[in-house]
């Protein structure tokens, strides 16, 4: 009962706060709408924060994958599946692009997209590459290409059954960028071959191990993410600990950071209108006090609430763009 009292003081007009909900005197507006403010701001400084650890790269890169099948689905396609061979191709021409400074589908070589795909053994009926580069928001490249045609068609085309996408740091034109593929593939049915084909053919013996480092000299994508996850089953050592919470700290901004704080501001506004609505209507209709400032009380709440819509028209895409950086996309 004493919760309800609470909750009746601070958003209904009653006898107890004089009429006029707590939640809408002037003191506590002001200061709901500085924390509010604060935690718009905060977006930025997280953001780089996560920009610069280790781990943005790989939750981006699921990020990504996440929005694509999203908007697939949204439009009755189906999702696309994750593709070992495509991560490899994705990573290999994303490798390329910051060893050598080119930010294009041909390198300076004129090896294109198909190329990485043949290289990593992809046999594809259909293919396609997204190509984006000096990102800092997984939502803000997302958005690039899908107002783009190229991008944009890649990403819902119906021919596509799988993709790979890769998602590395490095140095481009003197700034360290993160650069973005995603290669988009189905490969082609592989013919059964015939009786005779088959008793005429001798058995091949298989190597024992046909890997990416065998390729490109290194690890492979699959490897580096182990390693980076890899502190999660680590002991419980204070730098394990600290880096988990930097990885749960990295993956709530970026996923889920954006999300609350427009459910903190949508839950507000509602309140707001309900407040706002219920003490016109309670002071002229039922309590007939009319004792209520409305010459204050309406404009001051209608302000917060074009305070508010403002807030949701600045999302995180948008405020990102204050973040001095240079987002470029190419796709075929």
């Amino acid at each position: 009962m004493r919760m309800v009292k609470k909750l009746k003081i601070v958003f209904l007009p009653c006898r107890e706060n004089r009429f006029l909900p707590l939640f809408l005197k002037p003191k506590f507006l002001n200061y709901y709408l500085l924390i509010l403010i604060f935690l718009k701001l905060l977006t930025l400084p997280l953001l780089y924060f996560s920009y610069k650890t280790p781990f943005f790269a790989e939750i981006s890169k699921y990020v990504l994958l996440e929005m694509v099948n999203q908007e697939r689905v949204k439009r009755g396609l189906p999702p696309l599946i994750e593709n070992s061979l495509l991560e490899k191709s994705a990573y290999l021409k994303a490798k390329d692009m910051l060893e050598k400074g080119y930010f294009s589908h041909y390198s300076p070589e004129g090896i294109s997209a198909w190329d990485w795909f043949k290289l990593v053994g992809y046999n594809f009926k259909f293919a396609g590459e997204n190509l984006a580069i000096g990102f800092l928001d997984s939502k803000e490249v997302h958005e690039a290409l899908m107002n783009s045609l190229s991008h944009r068609e890649n990403i819902l085309n119906s021919a596509y059954r799988e993709v790979g996408i890769s998602v590395l740091k490095g140095k481009f034109q003197g700034n360290e960028v993160y650069v973005v593929v995603e290669h988009f593939g189905t490969p082609k049915p592989i013919e059964p071959l015939t009786k005779e084909v088959q008793k005429e053919k001798p058995k091949e013996k298989l190597p024992e191990t046909t890997t990416l480092p065998e390729v490109i000299g290194e690890k492979t994508p699959k490897e580096i993410s182990f390693e980076k996850e890899s502190f999660l089953t680590s002991g419980s050592t204070i730098s394990g600990i600290l880096e988990k919470i930097q990885f749960k700290t990295v993956e709530f901004i970026v996923k889920r950071y954006t999300f609350f704080l427009n459910l903190i501001i949508y839950t507000t506004l509602i309140f707001l209108i309900l407040s706002l609505f219920a003490t016109i209507y309670c002071d002229v209709f039922i309590y007939r006090k009319f004792i209520v400032d409305y010459k204050y009380l309406i404009p001051r709440t209608i302000f917060f609430l074009l305070i508010l819509i403002f807030f949701l028209y600045l999302d995180q895409p948008k405020l990102v763009r204050f973040i001095p950086h240079k987002l470029l996309i190419y796709g075929f």
